[in-house]
């Protein structure tokens, strides 16, 4: 690129994208909540669905217990990890929300971490993710 803009009298700039990010972790999560609420919602069901390529959809929010068939075991999750609110997540035995397994009871569990999120400010240390 250097050369092609040289050749052109351009000039070049080397930033790193990943510093400038257009919404805050929180306002992300939020957002992300939000979208999941939405699918839910659309869906009228919790059942996972099958993608295209015929592969069981697993990358939700929450999934059913296998300790109790009845509850609904619930995370936030950003970039596809768990996020923990703050605590750090043991990634072999994460603690997740619980609510009754059907979609209102987790609809109404999601719209809760929602707005809690929401009354946060963005400085808030719970949103100090390394």
């Amino acid at each position: 690129m250097l050369t092609i803009a040289n050749k052109l009298g351009l000039d070049t700039i080397i930033e790193d994208s990943r510093l400038n990010q257009s919404k805050s972790l929180r306002q992300s999560l939020i957002d992300s909540i939000k979208r999941e609420i939405k699918v839910i919602t659309e869906r009228n069901t919790l059942e996972l669905q099958t993608k295209e390529s015929g592969k069981l959809e697993t990358n939700r929010f929450y999934r059913q217990s296998h300790k109790d068939k009845s509850k609904a075991i619930v995370a936030v999750k950003y970039k596809n990890k768990m996020f923990g609110f703050g605590e750090t997540i043991n990634r072999y035995k994460p603690q997740y929300f619980s609510c009754d397994y059907n979609v209102e009871s987790v609809i109404n569990l999601l719209n809760t971490l929602k707005e809690h999120l929401e009354s946060l400010n963005d400085d808030n240390e719970m949103f100090n993710v390394k």
